[in-house]
Order: C-alpha cells, then sequence, then structure tokens
C-alpha cells in the first residue's frame, strides 16, 4: 500500500513539474486533480488499515461479528453474517454493506428496503406471546424510540427505553429500562443490549408488508436462546389516550380495593453501557 502512495505521489509531482502547453493545461488540471484525490484517498486508507490493527478494535470487531452471528440464520453463505443476494444466483455480501449506499449485489438488493421502520419519538405496545425469562413477567410494555444516529450509511444506532408495568405481592409498580443498540437493516432487526445484569438482550425483526409491527425476541445473550416473545405495533396518539384513560379508571378501582397505591422504578443509562 505504502509503495503504491510513494508511485502516485510521485506521478502528481512529475505532472506538477512538467511544463506543458496551454492547450493542454486544462486537461491536465484535470488529470493532476484526480491523482490529488486518489493520493488523499490511498492515505485514509492506509491509515485506516494501520488502525485495525491495534489488538482493541480487533476484540471489539470480533465482539460485534458474534452479535451479527446470532442475528443472522443460516442463508446460504459460507459466513452467518452475510447476506445471500439471490438463492436462484447465489453472491453473498457482508451484512456491514447492506444500505451503504453502493449496490454489492447484482440485483441490488442490499440497497433495497433502506428506510429506516421508525423515527426519534415513535412508540411501540407489546403484548406477551410467552416468558420464560423476564423477572417482572409484564403483559404488555412500551417500546419507545429515544434517539437515532447514523454515523455512517447504513450504519444506525438506536437509544430507547422500555416501560415496562408489572404487579409484584398484588401490587403494581412500573419499571423504566434504558438501553440501545442497532438496527440491521440486512434482516430488518432492531438489536438492543441488555438493560439489565440478567444479560438478556431484545430483538425485534419488522415486516416490510407491514412497518407499524415487529417481532420481539427476548433472547440469553450468552447461548442466543430464545425465552420470551412480544408482539409490538406502533401507538399513535389517540391509541396513548385511550390507553391512559383505562389506566385511570383501572388505578382507581385497583386503590378501592387494595387501600395503597403502586411504586416506581428507574434505570438509568449508567447501569448497562456496553
Amino acid at each position: 500500500m505504502k509503495f503504491l502512495l510513494l508511485l502516485l505521489v510521485a506521478a502528481v509531482t512529475v505532472f506538477a513539474a512538467d511544463d506543458h502547453s496551454d492547450d493542454h493545461d486544462q486537461e491536465i488540471g484535470a488529470i493532476e486533480k484526480k491523482l490529488m484525490h486518489l493520493v488523499a484517498r490511498g492515505y485514509a486508507l492506509n491509515t485506516k488499515l494501520d488502525d485495525r490493527n491495534d489488538p482493541a478494535r480487533y476484540k471489539k470487531s470480533k465482539s460485534m461479528i458474534q452479535r451479527i452471528n446470532k442475528i443472522q440464520p443460516s442463508n446460504g453463505c459460507a459466513h452467518p453474517n452475510h447476506l445471500n443476494c439471490d438463492r436462484f444466483d447465489p453472491q453473498c455480501v457482508n451484512i456491514l454493506f447492506v444500505c451503504d449506499g453502493k449496490k454489492d449485489c447484482r440485483n441490488g438488493r442490499d440497497e433495497q428496503y433502506c428506510e429506516l421502520p421508525f423515527k426519534e419519538g415513535d412508540k411501540f405496545r407489546g403484548e406477551v406471546i410467552f416468558d420464560k425469562c423476564t423477572s417482572r413477567q409484564p403483559k404488555t410494555m412500551d417500546l419507545n424510540i429515544r434517539k437515532i444516529t447514523t454515523e455512517l450509511q447504513g450504519y444506525t444506532r438506536v437509544k430507547a427505553s422500555f416501560d415496562v408495568d408489572y404487579e409484584d405481592d398484588g401490587r403494581e409498580g412500573q419499571a423504566t429500562l434504558y438501553t440501545k443498540g442497532m438496527y440491521w437493516f440486512s434482516s430488518k432487526t432492531l438489536h438492543l443490549n441488555p438493560p439489565e445484569a440478567d444479560q438478556l438482550g431484545f430483538y425485534c425483526t419488522f415486516d416490510w408488508g407491514n412497518l407499524d409491527k415487529c417481532v420481539g425476541l427476548v433472547k440469553r445473550e450468552a447461548s442466543a436462546e430464545v425465552c420470551a416473545k412480544f408482539i409490538f405495533k406502533r401507538t399513535h396518539d389517540h391509541d396513548q389516550d385511550d390507553h391512559d384513560h383505562q389506566e385511570h379508571h383501572g388505578h382507581h378501582g385497583h386503590q378501592g380495593h387494595h387501600g395503597h397505591h403502586g411504586h416506581h422504578e428507574h434505570h438509568d443509562d449508567h447501569h448497562h453501557h456496553h
């Protein structure tokens, strides 16, 4: 790489030093500009290659690949962190290249469906299908999209929170769990890191036929075992008003019978930075 960079620099120097006629000045200027652009890109690439040799970065990338492997089922590719562009015309591309603005699949599949299915402020209400592992055993919980950051095209970080209503020994409670993670365009899946010490990760997969719905799976991060399932649907303002109205009447009835209020928990971001 460094040898090629030296050649490019030498070429630019020759062009700059050479005496050219007026007829070719414009053409030579354009060539010099392109060469300088190539030199700049070459140096940037060389710096990135040097950075990748850093042991800490290697360890982090290895951890990311393991997480990707848990998301992606086998699809005909030798590596589970690859997308098969077409089962009839097999071609595998790394899922990190999906929705990066450049077509890598011959059929362009890696650049299809590149719209985020949610935005900041969106809320999804989840109803339990089964739950064999969460400590609170909620019947419903709300997923809130708090912040979306796209550092590179196709590389989208998400900060979110869960509002969980539950009962504990006959008393009503609510917990707000803060978490963060990634949205993977290749599998249309929002992966959120475990918000608590139980190491239960969250994966919600969207269906492009209905972007108001995603299937949420709770997995043990160590084994990738699915231990809970929720169906999440996007809520709108009037849906939230109806839910709050029902909760208000429910709480009054509950207090009249038991004679006490529920309690509230908060779990802050610093409890689960990954």
